[in-house]
């Protein structure tokens, strides 16, 4: 009677393994076919940017319906400042006395053609420049932004004077520019 146990709790307990085995196998089945569906369906330009769901972080976007969209963008992003030279790794030991390590977060974004259809996931990673000390980590800031009164003024100009204007988008533009000899720490 003991032996008619034991034998039915192993057939149990082997039952149960390949259960979860099965389902193990599934769900890796299903991420893997959710994967290319968001892939075709991202390269055929089906997906409204209003239907996507911006992610808050880098956890979220890992967790998103769409991770593999955004991590693609992730990778592109670090392929981009790779190529750029705009980062090097630093021991922590070799740094200077005193020197403020900023921290850095994922912003994400998704861009749109001008009907509104889904471009491209992007995502960029940014320091938190506000721990930064003013005369310790950076001297001065500045950004030129162009303001709506001069972008109308030169639309104006372009129609009186029969130009045709033309949008160029820069991938990474801002990863040209230049910090003029100042180096910024942050920890991955």
């Amino acid at each position: 009677m003991a032996d008619g146990r034991a034998t039915l709790k192993a057939m149990l307990a082997s039952s149960r393994q390949r259960e979860r085995t099965i389902i193990e196998q599934t769900n890796r089945e299903n991420e893997t076919v959710a994967k290319l569906l968001v892939q075709m369906t991202l390269s055929k330009g089906e997906i409204k940017a209003t239907d996507i769901r911006i992610p808050k972080g880098y956890d979220a976007a890992t967790k998103s319906e769409l991770a593999s969209g955004w991590l693609s963008a992730v990778a592109e992003e670090n392929e981009n400042m790779k190529v750029k030279g705009t980062y090097s790794k630093t021991d922590i030991k070799d740094l200077p006395v005193g020197t403020n390590i900023l921290s850095c977060r994922w912003v994400f974004d998704a861009k749109t053609l001008g009907n509104g259809d889904l471009e491209r996931l992007k995502a960029r990673i940014v320091a938190r420049g506000y721990e930064g000390v003013k005369g310790v980590d950076y001297m001065q800031t500045y950004s030129p932004v162009a303001s709506h009164p001069t972008i109308r003024l030169f639309f104006f100009l372009s129609v009186q004077l029969g130009l045709h204007i033309k949008y160029i988008d820069f991938k990474a533009a801002y990863l040209n520019s230049t910090t003029n000899g100042l180096s910024i720490y942050v920890k991955p």
